[in-house]
């Protein structure tokens, strides 16, 4: 079974891969503990159309919720996180129908 990346329940079929970050790990103020405060994912896409490009546009800066590929486990079963911040969408070109070389980073609190 095809699985889809999403965004606050709306599915985007155009997200060619879904790279994690190495977590950034931070010590608390006893030097004992040490835990993972954001650990950063982007999602590439190489051919987006405009549709998927205005629904997600418009979440920029904002905090949703996302199924996506488990950091751990990237082949196994997709995962939905909640409250995750949108950092940045970007892309390379457009024509009137698609978006080119877009570019979605999200911060998840872990």
């Amino acid at each position: 079974m095809a699985q889809i990346h999403d965004i606050d329940g709306t599915a985007l079929s155009y997200i060619s891969s879904a790279p994690w970050a190495q977590p950034v790990n931070s010590e608390s103020l006893n030097l004992i503990a040490v835990h993972n405060r954001w650990r950063r994912h982007t999602w590439n896409s190489n051919v987006m159309t405009t549709a998927e490009w205005a629904t997600l546009i418009g979440k920029r800066g904002s905090v949703v919720s996302i199924t996506t590929t488990d950091p751990d486990d990237p082949n196994g079963d997709y995962v939905t996180y909640f409250g995750v911040y949108v950092r940045n969408i970007t892309f390379s070109s457009h024509d009137s129908l698609n978006i080119r070389g877009a570019k979605i980073e999200f911060l998840l609190s872990t």
